[in-house]
């Protein structure tokens, strides 16, 4: 799993993970736990169909738009949907939101032209 790390480029203050081009806000050691936490909040909520989404924070240098895309590492299993809504400019801050078809260990890759950042994130349902 992909851990956090303290320094990221000056400009991306409030991401824990990234390079010069694009940074991303990363779970606590690289692990999203879905559903409930014991203090009430949760990273990710368990869809109906079993399917767990959740939101994730970009930032990103380079002026194009984001794609996401990832893929399970343990197991056979469709990738990860991923929804980049437009209106936060060319570039900056990114919202989005990641649906990751079921629990396992997944690669996620962010691209903005050329730019690329990967990490590797653990899902477990709560």
């Amino acid at each position: 799993m992909t851990r956090p790390r303290a320094k990221v480029p000056a400009s991306s203050e409030g991401f824990n993970y990234g390079n010069r081009s694009l940074a991303v806000a990363l779970w606590p050691n690289g692990k999203l736990i879905a559903g409930r936490l014991p203090g009430g909040g949760r990273y990710a909520a368990i869809r109906p169909d079993g399917s767990i989404v959740a939101k994730l924070g970009w930032w990103r240098a380079v002026e194009r738009p984001l794609s996401i895309e990832g893929v399970r590492l343990d197991a056979n299993s469709p990738p990860v949907r991923a929804d980049v809504p437009t209106g936060y400019g060319p570039s900056g801050f990114q919202a989005t939101e990641l649906t990751f078809p079921i629990q396992g260990c997944w690669k996620v890759i962010g691209s903005v032209g050329r730019a690329r950042l990967t990490f590797v994130v653990l899902i477990r349902k709560r």
